[in-house]
């Protein structure tokens, strides 16, 4: 929610309006550094909008509105979005401005309106002292969408709900932006229950994109696949500190269980700039993210999907394609879920100059594969450092790291803790050459052959430590900080029930009630302290190890 929305009582001339707006939207927040779309970013974490001298503003309420109003002020506003889209001009930076707590049965249609510019988008958002946000609930229909191959610039949709009517559970999407293009902003947004919920296309090319503190739930299809969130054909996009769960499945309407194909967030190959942090992605029955041609992903919690997350992809053209990046932070608990790739936690394909550190895989449950981490097609140049892979087995099935990359030179994985008691596995390697280990611990409750396999050879763990491909490797009954620590110890720690009580808070927040706490970087940084101290996250000693 803006603080604009608090312009009730505001004078009916426009320079009144606009002043009263500016101060809502400036004061005391001060700002910070700008993000992808343009928007600065104030220290309280919500971008900031600032009307132009010549901004124009159109009042929307289902409730007191009349098409036959102007529009102009709070006192005087249209009914319909129809007639709001009337009043409104291509390449301006006018603002419409919707009632909180109304409702309205009917879509946005194609929106095909640009912004001035980067710094004078046009706006999308609300005004009024409700606290829920204005609710688009189109009957069997999308809730906005661009006309197809329009070139569209420059839009920011703040503080919007979108609520899937699909008693025939139609094809429909929540946003649905296909458009040639550049700046997008979603911010503050509650969407839920649609085919996709989000789509961002380019026809050709769309340019700087950033979804930032939104809610996008319970997406669904009947036929075909589903996402909270598709991207493609976008060049550099922020997906910062949003609550995804529980999209693409629907277990309560027939043929819309979802299986392996249906992602919480898919990011596809082409895909550049990809900035994905903070965020919640959870109860997924596919991946809970899967960034196709890499980026920066830091300091998630990734809870319970089916695949945790993907970073690469096969169809890479290697070697002129491949991912690249940094994986940093997240924090990937595993579950009994659906899907061909169920209980991997990180899989790492077709990369190079990529680090990967920092990162907690804990507790696969009853999974198919249970392989926290798998290596896979080609790898060159990266860092495999600092991470802990804890109890990703489920006693009879279970790997740390799988790794069947054909690597190239600078590949190392170092410093890890394998921390896999009752695992039959801990590494398993295929296509050895040019792999270094070095430094790792593992720790397991027994010593079977084929504790490590290399290229097809089982080997024990003396073995292991002796082979041309490692240096340094112990074997050690590891004291981990907190080792067990969950997500349900860190919503006790917030006085919540259990995690799922946790996660129907987080999915409740809005502006007016946002926790820092209830994101993913609080919650992956809580649970991270049970098994990663500071002198082993910054490349030191492994924290407290061996008795």
């Amino acid at each position: 929610m803006l603080n604009m929305t608090r312009i009730t009582n505001f004078a009916t001339t426009s320079r009144a309006i606009k002043c009263s707006l500016a101060c809502g939207l400036v004061c005391a927040a001060g700002l910070a550094s700008p993000a992808l779309g343009a928007l600065p970013i104030g220290q309280d974490g919500w971008s900031q909008l600032v009307p132009a001298e010549d901004t124009k503003f159109f009042f929307v309420s289902s409730s007191t509105g009349n098409d036959a109003n102007s529009g102009r002020t709070p006192a005087d506003p249209v009914r319909s979005l129809a007639r709001a889209k009337q009043l409104m001009s291509d390449s301006s930076n006018d603002w419409m401005l919707l009632k909180r707590g109304d409702t309205w049965n009917e879509s946005f249609g194609s929106w095909n309106f640009s912004g001035k510019s980067a710094d004078e988008p046009v706006v999308i958002s609300s005004y009024g002292d409700a606290e829920q946000r204005p609710t688009i609930s189109p009957l069997n229909d999308l809730g906005i969408q661009t006309g197809f191959g329009r070139e569209v610039n420059h839009v920011a949709i703040i503080g919007i709900r979108f609520i899937a009517n699909r008693p025939e559970h139609l094809s429909k999407s929540g946003i649905r932006w296909l458009s040639s293009g550049e700046g997008l902003v979603i911010e503050d947004c509650y969407i839920e229950g649609f085919k996709d919920n989000i789509i961002v296309q380019g026809t050709g090319v769309f340019e700087d994109v950033s979804i930032r503190r939104s809610v996008i739930v319970d997406s669904y299809s009947t036929a075909g696949h589903s996402q909270g969130l598709f991207v493609k054909n976008v060049e550099g996009i922020v997906v910062e500190e949003n609550i995804f769960d529980a999209n693409g499945d629907n277990p309560d309407v027939p043929a819309a269980e979802g299986d392996g194909f249906n992602q919480n967030v898919y990011i596809q190959v082409g895909v550049t700039g990809v900035e994905f942090s903070g965020n919640i992605t959870s109860n997924g029955p596919g991946a809970g993210v899967q960034i196709r041609s890499g980026g920066i992903a830091r300091d998630n919690l990734i809870y319970q999907n089916s695949l945790g997350m993907r970073f690469g992809y096969t169809e890479l053209d290697w070697p002129a394609q491949y991912a690249t990046g940094t994986i940093e932070g997240n924090v990937i608990i595993g579950g009994d879920m659906i899907g061909a790739n169920q209980g991997i936690g990180l899989w790492v394909e077709r990369f190079k100059d990529t680090v990967v550190q920092n990162n907690v895989i804990l507790n696969s449950g009853d999974g198919i594969n249970n392989i926290g981490i798998i290596l896979a097609g080609y790898g060159e140049a990266f860092i495999l450092q600092s991470n802990v892979v804890h109890n990703w087995t489920n006693g009879t099935s279970g790997h740390s790291l799988k790794s069947t990359i054909r690597a190239g030179d600078g590949s190392a994985v170092m410093n890890n803790i394998w921390s896999m008691a009752s695992s039959p596995h801990v590494v398993t390697v295929n296509h050895s050459e040019n792999l270094q280990f070095l430094s790792n611990t593992s720790f397991v409750e027994h010593d079977r052959n084929d504790l490590f396999v290399v290229d097809g050879s089982p080997l024990r763990f003396n073995q292991w430590k002796d082979h041309s491909i490692t240096v340094g490797e112990e074997m050690d009954p590891v004291t981990l900080p907190d080792a067990g620590r969950s997500l349900a110890d860190y919503a006790h720690s917030l006085g919540y029930e259990d995690e799922q009580d946790f996660l129907d808070h987080a999915r409740a927040m809005s502006r007016s009630s946002w926790d820092s706490a209830l994101t993913g970087a609080a919650a992956a940084r809580f649970i991270r302290q049970g098994y990663i101290s500071d002198s082993f996250a910054t490349g030191g000693a492994f924290g407290n190890t061996g008795e």
